[in-house]
């Protein structure tokens, strides 16, 4: 009996190792034939393929976290709720291969590729001058553009380019080299590749938009400004950062300009800035930087001259000011005294026969009134009517008791 069940047992081991041995060697093959895009392909996660049949754009594969990757090879945000690509497979989702179709019929689209990657290496290779000099390009953050261009089967849904817009011209008439990097952002593979030909050349595209954009805000920017931006970047209040909000003026603005529109990248090639990074600025040719110098020194002590002779009209204007609100004071308090004395005599007048007509004589004589004026003008603009009297009957004359 014993034995028996040690048979089965043994068996049943058997069968299992079989079947643990059959599932390794699957997965294998499948891996090996991945490798050279044979019936099946592999695509690391945040890369899109183009599934080819007879040379015709077949469908889209892909593995974007967040992102579901339709088959015409839209890429779009995962609705709320939902947390993976619905379209990717059991085996998309474990081993991350993916099927392509019965060979020849059905293939990987590969192409050739250019572009540009930032390194960081201390000691930068050199550019060459307008007069035709080769000068050696040091740079603080050990920073350098190395060409590359190859054979490829993807396209990175997302990637930073360096690009650099060569003797830009800002206020004042100066070139600078302003060096950026710009994050290019997939939305649609279809258009990317197969709508703007020769295939690949939607990179071109890309940066001749960026450049020009970038050249158009730098020509309304002093270089003060533009370092500014720089600097907000470089201590976190600006953001380069993909689909955060751009708080940078010069971020903002150079995405707006290059995304939006109908001629802008979205609706043209199907890809889209999502960020850029100012890298460092400098000038274009170094022998123009004493030029520079001299020409804002002299422009520091001219405004400096300006705002000392504004401050010494100010200070001439206030002291004018001043005299006059204090002759104007005392030309008012003097009215005021006067207005104050003649409605005092008057109210004492009234009670005595004839002495208005006495006052009336003084305030002619002295000014007060005109000769022909029948009001007599007191204080704030006030009158007091005041008719010369007819003449007043000569006094009895007193006779004795």
């Amino acid at each position: 009996m014993e034995t028996v069940v040690n048979q089965e047992l043994r068996i049943l081991l058997q069968f299992l190792l079989w079947i643990i041995g059959g599932g390794i060697g699957i997965i294998l093959i499948l891996w090996i034939c991945a490798q050279f895009d044979f019936f099946v392909t592999g695509n690391p996660t945040g890369q899109v393929k183009a599934i080819m049949k007879n040379e015709t754009f077949e469908r889209a594969i892909g593995k974007i976290p967040g992102h579901i990757v339709t088959e015409r090879g839209l890429v779009m945000r995962l609705p709320k709720g939902m947390t993976s690509d619905p379209n990717l497979s059991l085996m998309n989702r474990l081993l991350g291969i993916y099927w392509i179709g019965i060979a020849p019929i059905c293939s990987v689209f590969v192409y050739y590729f250019e572009w540009e990657k930032l390194r960081i290496i201390a000691g930068s290779g050199e550019r060459e001058t307008p007069d035709g000099k080769k000068i050696p390009v040091t740079d603080s953050e050990g920073t350098v553009v190395v060409q590359r261009g190859e054979r490829v089967d993807s396209m990175f849904y997302r990637y930073p380019y360096p690009m650099t817009a060569v003797a830009a011209e800002i206020i004042g008439n100066y070139m600078y080299d302003i060096s950026t990097l710009a994050t290019i952002e997939l939305v649609n593979l279809e258009q990317a590749l197969f709508i703007v030909l020769p295939t690949g050349s939607w990179l071109t595209e890309a940066k001749a938009a960026v450049l020009a954009a970038i050249r158009y805000y730098a020509s309304s920017r002093t270089v003060d400004e533009l370092r500014q931006n720089m600097k907000k970047m470089s201590t976190g209040t600006a953001t380069a950062v993909p689909g955060a909000t751009a708080t940078s003026d010069f971020e903002k603005e150079i995405i707006d300009r290059v995304n939006k529109g109908k001629r802008g990248l979205i609706a043209l090639y199907g890809v889209k800035l999502s960020g850029i990074q100012l890298i460092k600025i400098t000038l274009h040719d170094p022998s123009e930087d004493k030029a520079i110098t001299k020409a804002t020194t002299a422009k520091a002590v001219a405004e400096a001259e300006a705002e000392a002779t504004v401050a010494k009209a100010k200070g001439a204007a206030e002291t004018v000011r001043i005299a006059a609100d204090a002759d104007a004071y005392k030309i008012d308090t003097l009215a005021a005294a006067n207005t104050a004395r003649v409605t005092s005599v008057l109210g004492a007048a009234a009670k005595i026969p004839g002495a208005i007509g006495v006052i009336f004589e003084e305030a002619r004589r002295d000014g007060i009134v005109g000769s022909k004026a029948q009001t007599l003008v007191i204080g704030q603009g006030q009158g007091v009517m005041v008719t010369t009297p007819p003449a007043l009957p000569a006094a009895p004359t007193q006779t004795g008791p």
